[in-house]
């Protein structure tokens, strides 16, 4: 077993980004890949944040868990690039990955390619798809679904990657899910009882914004007027109905 000392000139020079020293740690002590230090997180983390491709196959090629959770997320709140929906419990070194968008596009393909759990979720039922598409990445999010990421995933509120990529008005994303068979109608059910009281200097309420962000995805496409949206959903099957009611609940 690895002392403290150990670990932490390991975990230096990864974040040093000292390949060699790295490679001759892990010569005398295979097993430090696996240790955690003291702010919750291992190795395989540490050179993810790090954004060191190289380090990372190291570490993968010498047995680190490609899915291993963070113990103590409630640190990674700088390092998600203060996205308070990722700060928790649960991160693994694919949401890690993510947390960093395009710059660690070729470190996602890799945890990929060893085989991580493309739909393992955090505490929060947040898949790594929903949380590319929320961050907007478009190029991760296609990566995922090629390596068949759960397209109806919803997370604690309901949900879905299409109704966030809807909201974004990700028309290329929006068509890559239907085509992999995204539900249409799920709608979270605080928004068809949205009202329009007590608007801003926008005119716009709290309670309609919430709406536009939890209806279903017809009724997410209509409100923002994204017409080529709108006409995948319609195409896909979506209820108009369905849309029809959350529009007479907001009027």
């Amino acid at each position: 077993m690895p002392t403290n000392i150990t670990k932490n000139k390991f975990i230096t020079n990864i974040l040093s980004n000292d390949y060699d020293k790295v490679c001759k740690t892990i010569s005398r002590c295979p097993s430090v890949v696996h240790e955690c230090i003291t702010d919750g997180r291992n190795p395989l983390h540490k050179a993810i944040y790090q954004k060191n491709t190289d380090i990372v196959k190291l570490l993968l090629d010498s047995g680190a868990d490609a899915n291993k959770c963070e113990s103590k997320g409630m640190q990674t709140l700088f390092e998600f690039n203060n996205n308070i929906d990722v700060v928790f419990d649960g991160v693994t070194p694919l949401f890690a990955a993510i947390s960093k968008g395009d710059l660690n596009y070729s470190i996602v393909q890799i945890l990929l390619e060893y085989g991580v759990n493309v739909n393992q979720c955090d505490y929060h039922n947040t898949s790594p798809l929903y949380l590319a598409i929320k961050g907007r990445n478009t190029r991760i999010a296609n990566l995922l679904l090629e390596y068949g990421a759960d397209v109806n995933i919803c997370n604690y509120t309901n949900t879905s990657p299409l109704q966030v990529a809807a909201m974004n008005g990700n028309s290329q994303i929006v068509k890559a899910l239907l085509e992999r068979g995204a539900t249409t109608d799920i709608t979270n059910a605080d928004a068809a009882n949205a009202d329009s009281a007590n608007a801003d200097s926008t005119n716009t309420s709290p309670l309609y914004l919430a709406a536009v962000r939890w209806a279903n995805p017809l009724f997410i496409a209509k409100k923002k007027e994204y017409e080529s949206i709108i006409k995948m959903l319609l195409n896909s099957g979506a209820d108009v109905n369905k849309c029809s009611i959350c529009l007479d609940n907001l009027n």
